[in-house]
């Protein structure tokens, strides 16, 4: 075992102290047998790594899994993974104090009925570092039932799962084709305001949103502003009908002058096991036709979208215009119109900056993408739409006067104010909006394809 850096200067083997030779003196040789630090260093010089070899990555730890039978626990091809742990782990995303940590959470696949089984080769040495309480950091953010046994969690889990049936009110069924065959799936409305049997579902329900949504909080179950639309597998096990959860969306309910509301949605989500089938665009135009259906309903909001909900709502929102003779492919030729914008919020509840970013991605859709000057065109078309943010800054600051205007304003404005900084920035936003575009675009010809 070699000891750490000398405590001295090391000089010919030798180090001098007030004139004296003496011996060199290592650190090791200060520590006591059978001490605290004779423990700590022990444990440093375990391995080449030290202590580091106690850190586990939360997100590769963390496995969860919907099971809809006792057998189903032992398929490890139901594993999947959280993308995210850093609210409950920190924002480095370390366990630490186990080797070979595993932490298990396992779902009844529709009750949602809560295992949590963590399991370790070795627990550090208390003398030396205390090691994460893994159950105590994970308390609130799973299910306050869960289960640690795993003994008793089976025992129940057929039972239950017969019996579960998804709280609210139906509104779709529909099927789609897979490799394994035709699956069928139901969307289910409701509020936990009202129905307490939703409001116990949504304590289970919710606890998913910490592994794959950012920055996410839990909704306060009392307010009678937020609805939920729930999507569910539902199949055949054992000659009865069982159901499984796929993901959901939520929604608050604003007040709008002066008897109306403007639902804004607030998360969505789709789980692993059945992601990339189409599922989110079904649910997500569940939700809008819900909406759309009720005539109070202004317009139809979203809270703080990530790229990826941008692009879903983007293609969900482009194939309902697609079906408007306002949005035909001859009207696109033309600028957004007026008409549009009325339409849009009249018929699908989308509010005007909504309706023309549709607008551009089927201008881009209707656009000949070979030909070098329909898309020169088209990207000057762009340029000039991230313009008009620096043409209004301009005519604002025409109307009311440099010298007048306050000075964290005027700060702002300056770069904009620079025409070599003003063209860089216009180009810059046109190029990103395009690379958003195209995205979707090539979703809706694919969708085009696999119709034809």
């Amino acid at each position: 075992m070699e000891p750490p850096a000398e405590v001295y200067d090391e000089s010919d083997g030798e180090n001098s102290v007030d004139g004296h030779e003496e011996e060199s003196v290592y650190l090791f040789d200060l520590v006591k047998p059978d001490s605290k630090e004779a423990t700590i260093w022990n444990a440093l010089n375990m391995n080449p790594y030290g202590l580091s070899a106690w850190a586990t990555d939360s997100v590769e730890a963390m496995k969860l899994k919907l099971v809809r039978c006792v057998k189903d626990m032992d398929d490890s091809d139901l594993n999947f993974k959280p993308e995210m742990t850093y609210q409950v782990f920190g924002q480095k995303e370390i366990i630490a104090g186990f080797k070979d940590l595993q932490v298990n959470l396992v779902y009844g696949a529709g009750s949602l009925r809560t295992l949590l089984d963590i399991k370790f080769s070795k627990k550090i040495d208390a003398n030396v570092l205390e090691a994460e309480n893994v159950e105590e950091k994970l308390n609130g953010f799973i299910p306050k039932d869960y289960f640690t046994s795993i003994d008793n969690f089976s025992m129940g889990l057929d039972k239950e799962e017969k019996e579960f049936t998804p709280p609210g009110e139906k509104i779709r069924e529909f099927s789609i084709e897979t490799e394994s065959g035709e699956q069928t799936f139901e969307i289910y409305n409701a509020a936990p305001y009202k129905d307490n049997k939703m409001k116990s579902y949504c304590e289970r329900m919710q606890t998913f949103i910490m592994w794959y949504i950012e920055a996410a909080s839990f909704v306060e179950l009392d307010d009678e502003k937020w609805n939920f639309f729930l999507l569910f597998e539902k199949y055949k096990f054992d000659n009865s009908t069982r159901y499984a959860f796929v993901g959901f969306v939520s929604t608050y309910e604003f007040y709008c002058y002066p008897d109306n509301i403007r639902p804004r949605i607030s998360q969505m989500l789709i789980l692993p096991p059945f992601q990339k089938a189409g599922l989110g665009v079904e649910l997500l135009s569940s939700t809008h036709d819900f909406y759309r259906g009720i005539s109070k309903v202004t317009d139809i909001a979203v809270e703080s979208p990530s790229h990826e909900f941008q692009r879903l709502r983007d293609f969900v929102d482009c194939l309902a215009c697609q079906k408007l003779p306002e949005f035909a492919p001859s009207k696109l030729k033309d600028n957004f119109s007026k008409e549009m914008e009325a339409v849009a919020k009249g018929k699908l509840k989308m509010g005007k900056k909504q309706a023309q970013r549709v607008y551009n991605i089927l201008k881009l859709h209707s656009c000949n993408r070979e030909r070098e000057e329909d898309l020169e065109a088209y990207m000057d078309y762009l340029k000039k739409q991230a313009d008009k943010q620096n043409q209004r800054t301009h005519e604002r600051a025409k109307k009311k006067g440099l010298m007048k205007m306050e000075r964290e304003i005027l700060v702002e404005m300056i770069p904009s104010l620079n025409p070599e900084y003003r063209i860089s920035s216009v180009t810059q936003a046109a190029t990103s909006m395009f690379e958003q575009f195209v995205k979707v675009v090539s979703r809706l010809e694919r969708d085009a394809d696999e119709d034809d």
